[in-house]
Order: structure tokens, then sequence, then C-alpha cells
């Protein structure tokens, strides 16, 4: 707080070119004494430049520095008071006597505590802060930009609801009213079931659950329904869950042969859930409410038509395409399968699986990417060997010929659903006609996919031609020479 003070109270004003002589004078000390100590350090100074120099050090050095500097250019404004602009300074030492054209060491004396007039009177007038300089943000804008909109032809009636329904989620909780179950059961407690849930997504080991589960603070505090983790993991597997997993055993038989002749075996477990299952599963699902759409449109930057616009799924040529090749009040759901070979998921015994995931192209692709979202369920593990029982040059084909056999048996469910279609329910309340279509493969070697879209081009007798396969994924239905 700058304290401001009348100078008919102190004195008689000086004049202004006293006043501006008087802030030259204080600025060259400053100046020199900055100079010495540079130059030589502080046993340079005289007696004199020692006082001073002690009043701007022992108090605010750099903002007699920059007051010394302001002083120098001549930018402090001619009203405000000279006592305020300069450091406070220690009592001269005694003995010291300064020089008789230093004027300026008169003028520069200790600042008295605020409030405190010289008469002993008169209450100080209280200066406002100077405004704080504003913060540049920068703010996202969308740009505005006239979008037209083109609607699917009506006589198909695309996305046609059939009739209403409950969501997964309130079938659920009937269920449980219905059986007389709290809300949190597989837990007693709400309390229970946080806990449960903390556990589970904190990423905890299963060792540190246990010991967690059994501190005295957890035992006698919370007490918890569930004492260790064998108890905890009971509670896990009797909530809801997803689709159920399934196994099928590829028996593999080699070129080399055992001690008695015979050729040898290998047994590979492919693990997989029911496609159509998943495809329910997000469909229900409430969160995904307001993120899908299930009708075909067309966006233009023009109002003639021109200047065609893609952004979500729903808006490619195919989907329009193919609407219309199905019957009507049938609704498309797009399939997204991917798998990526350099994630292998380690199991026991050193066994390696090549993870394969489903998602669906009526939920927005914003939600898709989002990990948090859980738009993306995992559909199988596809076992990885290295062949060893087989001849070294029938490896490869070996290879290319199980990943295809194993798609196929988890992709099967697609083909009759593809044919006929099947009623599920969607979280919006409606039942819908659903006609689950393989609509991309992410991330698959060339050779694997071209296999899939010749299997999918001729199981799925919708009338879709691999030229509109092409359309999906460009190139790579074309043969070898694509």
């Amino acid at each position: 707080m700058v304290e401001r003070r009348d100078r008919s109270q102190i004195g008689n004003a000086p004049s202004s070119t006293q006043e501006k002589a008087a802030r030259h004078r204080h600025g060259l000390l400053a100046l020199e004494i900055l100079i010495i100590l540079l130059l030589g350090g502080a046993s340079s100074l005289t007696q004199r430049q020692r006082n001073v120099y002690g009043g701007l050090a022992s108090h605010i050095p750099v903002r007699a520095l920059f007051v010394a500097t302001l002083l120098i250019t001549n930018l402090i404004p001619a009203d405000i008071p000279e006592r305020s602009l300069s450091p406070p300074l220690h009592a001269q030492a005694e003995g010291s006597r300064p020089d008789d054209d230093d004027s300026a060491s008169d003028e520069m004396r200790a600042d008295p505590p605020i409030g405190d007039d010289e008469d002993g009177g008169n209450q100080a007038e209280e200066v406002p802060p100077p405004p704080k300089r504003p913060r540049v943000t920068v703010e996202e804008v969308e740009d505005e930009i006239e979008q037209w909109d083109q609607e699917f032809l009506a006589e198909f009636q695309a996305g046609a609801v059939l009739e209403e329904c409950k969501t997964q989620f309130e079938k659920l909780r009937e269920e449980k009213e219905k059986e007389g179950l709290n809300p949190w059961y597989s837990f007693d407690r709400k309390e229970d079931w946080e806990i449960g849930r903390w556990l589970m997504t904190s990423g905890v080991s299963q060792s540190k659950i246990d010991e967690y589960l059994k501190l005295d603070a957890v035992r006698t505090g919370l007490k918890p329904s569930f004492h260790n983790k064998r108890a905890f993991l009971k509670h896990i597997d009797a909530l809801p869950h997803g689709p159920e997993w399934y196994c099928q055993i590829f028996e593999i038989t080699g070129d080399e042969v055992d001690g008695d002749g015979k050729k040898k075996t290998e047994s590979l477990e492919l693990w997989y859930r029911n496609s159509i299952d998943c495809i329910r599963e997000f469909l229900s699902n409430p969160a995904f409410k307001e993120k899908m759409n299930f009708v075909p449109r067309r966006f233009f930057r023009n109002p003639d038509g021109t200047n065609r616009e893609w952004s979500e799924m729903w808006t490619a040529e195919w989907w329009w395409e193919i609407q219309q090749r199905l019957p009507a009040s049938s609704t498309i759901c797009p399939i997204i399968i991917a798998s990526d070979k350099t994630q292998l998921t380690r199991f026991s015994g050193d066994q390696q699986a090549w993870p394969v995931y489903l998602t669906i192209g009526n939920i927005d692709k914003e939600t898709r990417r989002s990990a948090s979202s859980y738009a993306t369920i995992l559909l199988g593990y596809i076992p990885v060997s290295k062949f060893a029982i087989v001849d070294e040059k029938e490896r490869s084909s070996i290879t290319h010929q199980f990943f295809h056999n194993s798609m196929r048996a988890i992709l099967e469910p697609l083909v009759e659903a593809g044919k006929k279609g099947e009623t599920m329910d969607c979280a919006d309340g409606f039942v819908r006609r659903m006609f689950p279509i393989l609509a991309a493969y992410i991330e698959a070697p060339e050779l694997y996919l071209d296999e899939i879209m010749d299997w999918v081009a001729v199981t799925h007798d919708t009338g879709i031609s691999r030229s509109a396969l092409d359309r999906l994924i460009p190139g790579y239905c074309g043969g070898a020479g694509s």
C-alpha cells in the first residue's frame, strides 16, 4: 500500500526542476553503486556509498534498482511523491560525512510506518493497488459451417422401430426386486460394493488385496463381508457379467513322428465369445443411448448437393448402398473387427494368444476411440504356435490356414444373422431388426484379410458384391495385384 501525503503537511514543496534534479541524483547514485559492485565488489565502495548500499541491500534491492532505472529513463510521473519512490535507507553511520554536493542523501530517508503522519494526526489516504495484467487465454470455437442433410429414402424405413422394450439395466433391476435382493447384490451393503469396486478398478494386485483385507483397521473398522481375496473374488464372480466364453480345440497333425512311429499332434485352444451376444451388449447399453445412429445419411456443404462431407460411418456411401439391398424396416449394424499381432497375451505354460476385438459402427467414432467409454469388447483369443511339428516349408501355409479357421469359428454367428437379421433391444427403449454385417477389419495381414473377405462375400448371401466390400477397405479385395 502506497501512502500519499500532501506536501504542505511536510514542508515547502520543491519546484518541479528541483524534484527532477533530485530524482536524477538518486538514480545516478544507485547506478553508480551497481557499477562499482559489478566491477570491484563491496570493498570498492566509499563509506557514504556503503551506507546507501546497506539501506538498499537490507530492504528490497530489486525494487531499488527498478526505481533507479525508471528515474534515469524519466518514466516516473511527476505527481507521485518522491518519498514513495525512494528506497529505504539506513541511518548514516557515526563519523561519516556526506559530500557537500550530494543533497540527495538528505532527501532519501527511511519510510515511516504506514498510517503515521509526521504531524501525528491526519489519516493517510489509501491508494488502490494497480490492476493485474489480464491473462491471455485461447478458447476453442467450432467453425460455424452450413451443412445440408439428405435423409435416406423413406420407402425403405431404415432404422424402423418394431416395439418398445426395457434396457438391460432395467431388466436386471426388476429381477433383483422380484427375488428380494438389494441393489448391491452380491455384496451385502453399499459400503462393501464401494470397497470392491475400488479394489477391482485401482489396479491393485491380488496379493495386495489379501494384505489389505487382513489389516486390523479394515477388519474392525470397515468390517466388509469378505475377509480375504478368495471370499472377495467369489462376490465378484457372482455379479452380473457380459457374454459367456467358449473354447474350441484345434488338433494339428504334424509331419514328425514319435517313438511309436505315429505322427505328432498339437492341441490349440481357441477362446471366444458369441459375436451376436457382444452386439446385443453394445446396443442395449444405456451409456451409448445418445451416441448411436441407425439410419444412413448424406451431408453436403452446398445446397445443390455438391462438396460431399464424410465423418461418421453412417455417412459412408457403402451404408447407403447396402441399406437398399436389405428388406424394408431393416437396420444395419456394421461390425468392426480389430486385432494386433504385436499385443500378445501370455497365459500359463508359456502359451501366447492374439487378441481380437469387436465394436459397432452405430456408435460415433469419438466414443469408440475413447478407452474410458468401453465401446470395444474383447471377442476372442487366437492361439499363437510355432508349429514346430510341421515341416518348415509348410509352416507358413499352416499358419495362414489356422488363422482363417479361427476367424471362421469366431465370426460364424454372423452368417445366419447377416442373412435373416436379429431382433435386438436398443438403448433408446425400442426393438429393431438388426443386420450385423462385417464392415471393417483393422491391422490384419493382407493375406489373412483377403481370405476373410472372400469368405464374407460367399457366405453372406445378401447380394453384397466384392466390389462393395472393396469400398469398405480399398485395395484388399482386388486380389494379389491390387
